[in-house]
C-alpha cells in the first residue's frame, strides 16, 4: 500500500532553546506515518545533556495524541513489552530515528487512523524545562487522504 501524503507541519514547541514539530504525514486506511523533528539551540556543549531527546528516560521529550472521539495514546517504549501490555486505544509506535547534537528526527506510526474532527497533540519536554503543551489540528484531512491511499496488490 502507498499512503497519501498530507503536507502538514504542526509546531508543538517553540522556545528560546528548543523546537519540536510533527511533519511529513502519510495517511493509510489503517493509520498514519509521520516524523517528529526536535531541534536544540547549542548553549551547553556537554554531550550528556543532549541524551534527553526522545524516549530515553523520564526527562525525555514525550508525545501524546487525543482523537475527537476521546481515544488517546502516548509515546512509550514497546520493544520489551508483550502485545497484552501495549495500549488498546491508540498506539504511537516509534520507528527509525537519527540525528546529531542539534537535531533529532524520529518516525512514528500512529494507529489507528484518527477519527474525523479535531485531534489534540500533547507534548512535554522536562529536560528542556518545558511543561505540557497542546496543539489542535483537524484530522479530517488525514481521513480523506487515507481514502486515496493506493493498494499495490490485491489480497490472495
Amino acid at each position: 500500500m502507498i499512503g497519501e501524503f498530507v503536507p502538514w507541519r504542526t509546531v508543538l514547541i517553540r522556545s528560546d532553546d528548543a523546537y519540536a514539530a510533527v511533519q511529513d504525514f502519510e495517511a493509510f486506511p489503517s493509520g498514519v506515518l509521520f516524523e517528529l523533528v526536535l531541534r536544540l539551540k547549542d548553549r551547553n556543549p556537554d554531550p550528556s545533556t543532549r541524551r534527553h531527546t526522545v524516549l530515553r528516560d523520564p526527562t525525555s521529550f514525550r508525545l501524546g495524541v487525543r482523537f475527537s472521539d476521546g481515544r488517546a495514546g502516548a509515546s512509550e517504549r514497546f520493544a520489551d513489552q508483550s502485545r497484552e501490555l501495549r495500549p488498546k486505544e491508540v498506539l504511537l509506535f516509534p520507528r527509525a530515528g537519527s540525528g546529531h547534537p542539534h537535531e533529532y528526527r524520529q518516525a512514528f506510526w500512529l494507529w489507528p487512523l484518527p477519527s474525523a474532527g479535531l485531534m489534540r497533540w500533547i507534548s512535554v519536554w522536562p529536560a528542556m524545562g518545558l511543561g505540557e503543551q497542546t496543539v489542535d489540528a483537524d484530522a479530517s484531512e488525514l481521513v480523506a487522504a487515507a481514502e486515496s491511499a493506493e493498494r499495490l496488490w490485491t489480497e490472495a
